[in-house]
């Protein structure tokens, strides 16, 4: 077990288990979290204490984040409401996460996290959120003098993906902030981006009829919702 100093034997933390795949994708993802978490320490990124691995099993042990995740409180069957302010503070402790992973390293490298989604997200004590699972994510190198990072397959999750990502596999920056935007608009319409109520009308979910609700100059009154 490699682990932080902090973690102590009455510690309560949260443990990924993800066993090996035949495809290799396992122990990828796997990686990809110590790679990028071992270069993180900030209060809106989830902490890595600690990793194991043995025979086909790796575990991942982070922080733990007392009120679960953002989409437990989305939907029509949440039973608890955050505030206003609580709403706008998960907003603004995204965006300084957000900041944070592309810009970390200044010149160096920065990280395109590439899954931002409401059930990446989790809530502290304080309703504190914090960017989480990493394992789709790509460390962005600084020598790369395009703005750009060329896929050899679209990864992240449809109803958040940025539709130029994904019809070009040019990924950027800018296709977080894509995603971070659906996750806006889940959290100011109390709605997931994949309810059936958008489904419906778009197989693609809220972000393009938040467009064209958007262009149709009706976004107050339809989306902004109690």
């Amino acid at each position: 077990m490699k682990g932080k100093d902090e973690l102590t034997e009455m510690s309560t933390v949260a443990i990924k288990r993800i066993f090996n795949r035949d495809d290799g994708q396992g122990k990828e993802g796997f990686l990809a979290e110590i790679d990028v978490l071992s270069r993180c320490e900030h209060p809106n990124i989830i902490s890595l204490l600690g990793f194991c691995v043995e025979d086909n099993e790796m575990l991942l042990v982070y922080e733990h984040a007392p009120k679960k995740s953002l989409d437990g409180y989305l939907g029509s069957t949440n039973k608890v409401n955050p505030t206003w302010t609580q709403r706008l503070q998960m907003c603004i402790d995204i965006a300084h996460g957000l900041h944070y992973l592309h810009t970390n390293m200044g010149n160096k490298y920065g990280i395109i996290h590439r899954d931002i989604k409401s059930d990446n997200i989790l809530l502290g004590e304080n309703w504190e959120a914090k960017i989480a699972d990493f394992g789709l994510s790509k460390v962005h190198h600084g020598y790369l003098h395009a703005s750009t990072i060329k896929t050899n397959h679209i990864a992240g999750t449809n109803v958040y993906l940025d539709p130029e990502y994904a019809r070009t596999g040019k990924l950027k920056k800018a296709s977080d902030i894509y995603s971070f935007g659906v996750v806006l608009f889940e959290i100011f319409s109390g709605t997931l981006a994949y309810d059936q109520i958008y489904i419906c009308e778009n197989e693609n979910g809220l972000a393009p009829i938040a467009k064209n609700t958007l262009k149709r100059e009706h976004l107050t009154k339809y989306w902004i919702r109690k």
